[in-house]
């Protein structure tokens, strides 16, 4: 813009110049003043022109350099654009892997339910069957039936995880201290939950529970002792793996014992 007034103001002068000129020293004729004054104005005309081809040219220049920047600009565009075209497809991925993910948890847990289920059914159905054999024999008889034989019975009968259950019991019972089913067992909560609930009904022990998480044993005809001597057979023949051993240590920590230690046999051998 500043060359642009800087052209106009030199054409003005310089068409001044050259009127001035032209009426001083224009000749003796004074009445051909006004031919000359045209003159120098075609004169004045055709460098103007000159001057706006000039200034044309470097709009021109101007403008070509808008229009490359814009260019510029709109390759970029496209370029962000792609990008984030590309993020897009991967945020759908993603969130197609978590949906798969969910609904094979979800055949993963539903398959799980029912065969805890069954199992829970299955040692509830051996536990009535040995109580209503028990409650059938005759009370002359009965009574020579020592509380121990109950004890041993059940101890070499029960899964790895009733075992569990009962060692949390008569922990809680020795700690005055309840517990929370969800928190040591897991998956298996209503399984264990199950097993107590069934020698509880036996009269094998006595639970408190509000809830039916936070339980509370008041009463076993179980020693500690008895059950972690059993544990500690299962865990030196590896039957279970170390997941079982983990899970034993959970409950003593979860009472403030520390963890078992033990040697471990290998089960490949």
């Amino acid at each position: 813009m500043i060359r642009i007034h800087r052209n106009y103001i030199v054409g003005f002068l310089t068409l001044g110049v050259i009127s001035l000129l032209t009426a001083l020293y224009g000749g003796d004729s004074k009445s051909n003043i006004f031919t000359y004054i045209s003159f120098a104005s075609t004169i004045t005309s055709f460098v103007l022109s000159i001057l706006a081809i000039f200034v044309t040219m470097q709009s021109n220049s101007g403008l070509e350099n808008q229009i490359s920047k814009m260019e510029l600009h709109s390759k970029l565009m496209k370029k962000l654009s792609k990008k984030l075209d590309n993020t897009l497809t991967q945020v759908t991925a993603a969130n197609e892997k978590v949906a798969k993910s969910t609904r094979e948890l979800s055949e993963v847990t539903n398959n799980i339910i029912p065969q805890v289920q069954e199992t829970l059914s299955h040692h509830e159905d051996i536990l009535n069957q040995k109580l209503s054999g028990y409650n059938s024999i005759p009370q002359n008889k009965n009574e020579n039936i020592k509380i121990d034989s109950l004890r041993e019975w059940y101890i070499s009968n029960i899964s790895a995880t009733g075992l569990a259950a009962t060692y949390v019991c008569c922990l809680s019972l020795e700690k005055n201290k309840s517990f929370n089913r969800n928190e040591l067992f897991q998956l298996m909560s209503d399984y264990a939950f199950g097993v107590i609930v069934g020698i509880s009904s036996a009269g094998f022990i006595t639970t408190k529970s509000d809830d039916g998480f936070n339980i509370l044993c008041q009463f076993s005809i179980f020693s500690t002792e008895q059950i972690y001597t059993k544990i500690k057979e299962y865990i030196k023949q590896n039957k279970y793996g170390t997941s079982y051993l983990s899970q034993i240590n959970q409950i003593r920590n979860y009472f403030g014992i520390g963890d078992i230690e033990i040697t471990v046999s290998d089960s490949s051998k």
